[in-house]
C-alpha cells in the first residue's frame, strides 16, 4: 500500500508544492490576457470604455496605464472597476469620462500574478482617439 496525503492548496499562498508521493499539489500559471481592450473612437465629450480580462494562478491583478505610461487610478474623469470571474480570472473596466483630444493616445492593460519575485507581467495596448464635438 502506498501512503498518500491530501493537501489543500490555499491560494494565493502556494507554499506547498509537492505531496509525499512527489505529485504537484499546487502550481503557478503565468498571467495571460484573455480578452483584449478594443480600439475606441469617440467624440468629445463622451465616455470611452475599455475592458480587459486576464487569467492565471494565482489570480492576477490588472493595472491600467495612461498614454504617458503612468498607472491610472480612480478619480476625476477616470473610473476603474475590477471583478473576479471564476477561480482564475479577473475582468477590469476602464472608463475615461468627458473625453477631449488631450486624453487621446495609447492605453495599456498590464496583468501580473507574480509570487515570490517571479514577475510574470503581460501587457496589451489599445488606442483612444477623440474627435472634436459635432455641431
Amino acid at each position: 500500500m502506498i501512503a498518500t496525503s491530501i493537501f489543500k492548496c490555499n491560494l494565493p499562498l502556494l507554499l506547498l508544492f509537492v505531496d509525499i508521493c512527489g505529485c504537484i499539489c499546487c502550481f503557478i500559471v503565468a498571467a495571460n490576457i484573455t480578452e483584449y481592450p478594443a480600439l475606441q473612437l469617440v467624440t468629445s465629450p463622451s465616455t470611452a470604455t475599455f475592458t480587459c480580462t486576464a487569467s492565471g494562478l494565482p489570480r492576477p491583478t490588472i493595472t491600467w496605464m495612461d498614454p504617458d505610461n503612468n498607472p491610472l487610478m480612480n478619480g476625476g474623469d477616470i473610473s476603474i472597476a475590477s471583478m473576479e470571474v471564476g477561480n482564475r480570472d479577473i475582468m477590469s473596466t476602464l472608463q475615461v469620462m468627458k473625453t477631449s483630444a488631450s486624453v487621446s493616445g495609447t492605453y495599456t492593460c498590464s496583468t501580473d500574478n507574480s509570487i515570490i519575485g517571479r514577475g510574470d507581467v503581460t501587457s496589451i495596448s489599445t488606442t483612444l482617439t477623440v474627435h472634436g464635438e459635432i455641431n
